[in-house]
């Protein structure tokens, strides 16, 4: 009996093992099927907005790819909006226009809307993207009014890779062309605040202007120089895009002599090649004329008014005063000022005195200068620069030594 007991009670437990078995396998098939039948009766979805890079590795300075995608049910209306990420040494510029198709997901059609964007970084490592926030309007069918939609993109990255041998602001382009022209100089004399005008046009593709370095401006003592905005010039043709930056360099000669100008060297990475390119621009030597003596007047008439030997020295005084340079410099600027001419109280200013002015006068004669030779238009005033120019005439004027009178004595009896 015992035996027996014991016999039925390990059949019973194996019954019951049987049974949570089967149990566990019926629950794992419904699961299944259920997980089945929604993905028959759900139809997928698209997701509104996509965004992936082109490459996964780029070079300091080359464009890497972007492309956002839009989705919706009906057509799109009016020009999407995008909340682009302000990153340290990192931009993106705009391609084109939008690319518009379609796509069918799940058995449902969905009108797309592709934008190209290139992303030009400075950073080397790891470069990370985050998110952006893009706001558009589209219909839910061809005869709904628009809806407003929003949404952002997930964050991406790359790695970028600095070139060997490389320092600063770097642009990675297959090719740069650099063209050089001069202006003024060439073939005439030139003479004390002429100015000569250097123009720098570089051009390269697949790239944009933003990304070029500024133009070397070094320049000798006794060389002003000013530089205008530069212009750039972005263009997109047909995917393939074109980048423009002009520089225009005014030197002003403040004085005579020899001025030899720098050449200027630019460079740039070939990412095709893996080489670092170099190419030159000469500099221009030229020869300014020594600034001018004051122009003599014919004062001889006066003689006919000294009869008498007795007044000789008294007008031979007068005569060599009036003679002086830097009294006919004065009145060479005085008339200028009165005449509201720039350029002719410039260079009367130049010959009765180039060495350094007081700053009351120098914010006048900085005034004088940019009316000239910045590309900014102001007008100028002769009188308010005569009043400054008499002033520092003036202080600048050897004062005459005056021997002090002996004083009273206090006590003249003694």
């Amino acid at each position: 009996m015992i035996f027996s007991a014991t016999k039925n009670t390990k059949i019973h437990k194996k019954r019951r093992a049987g049974s949570v078995f089967f149990s566990c396998l019926n629950c794992s098939l419904f699961f299944l099927n259920y997980v089945f039948l929604v993905a028959i009766i759900v139809p997928a979805r698209a997701a509104p907005i996509t965004a992936e890079l082109g490459t996964e590795e780029a070079w300091v300075g080359e464009g890497v790819p972007l492309l956002i995608t839009l989705r919706a049910r009906g057509p799109f209306s009016g020009t999407a909006s995008f909340d682009l990420p302000e990153t340290a040494q990192t931009f993106f510029i705009k391609e084109g226009s939008p690319s518009v198709g379609s796509e069918t997901v799940g058995g449902d059609t969905w009108l797309t809307q592709a934008h190209e964007f290139r992303v030009y970084t400075q950073l080397s490592g790891t470069v990370e993207i985050p998110p952006i926030r893009i706001r558009f309007e589209a219909k839910k069918d061809y005869i709904s009014d628009p809806e407003p939609h929003t949404g952002s993109t997930e964050a991406l990255h790359f790695q970028s890779r600095r070139p060997p041998g490389t320092k600063g602001i770097v642009v990675s382009v297959e090719d740069m062309k650099v063209q050089q022209t001069w202006t003024g100089g060439a073939e005439e004399d030139l003479k004390p605040g002429d100015v000569v005008i250097r123009r720098i046009t570089r051009k390269a593709n697949k790239t944009t202007g933003m990304i070029f370095p500024d133009v070397d401006l070094s320049a000798p003592d006794g060389i002003q120089v000013y530089a205008a905005r530069p212009e750039i010039h972005d263009k997109s043709y047909r995917g393939e895009t074109t980048a423009e930056r002009i520089d225009v360099i005014k030197y002003q000669f403040s004085r005579g002599g020899t001025f030899s100008l720098p050449e200027l060297i630019f460079t740039w990475w070939d990412p095709v090649d893996e080489k670092l390119k170099t190419v030159t621009r000469e500099g221009s030597a030229f020869e300014v004329q020594q600034t001018p003596s004051a122009p003599t007047r014919n004062w001889k008439w006066l003689w006919g008014l000294l009869p008498m030997a007795l007044i000789y020295p008294i007008v031979s005084k007068v005569w060599n005063d009036l003679k002086r340079p830097e009294r006919l410099a004065r009145q060479a600027v005085i008339a200028a000022c009165r005449a509201n001419d720039p350029k002719a109280a410039y260079s009367a200013v130049l010959a009765w005195q180039s060495s350094p002015f007081s700053p009351e006068f120098s914010k006048g004669w900085n005034r004088l200068s940019e009316t000239l030779y910045k590309d900014t238009a102001s007008n100028w005033d002769g009188r308010a620069f005569e009043k400054a120019f008499v002033t520092e005439y003036r202080q600048a004027r050897p004062k005459e030594k005056r021997t002090a009178e002996p004083l009273t004595p206090l006590n003249p009896g003694r």
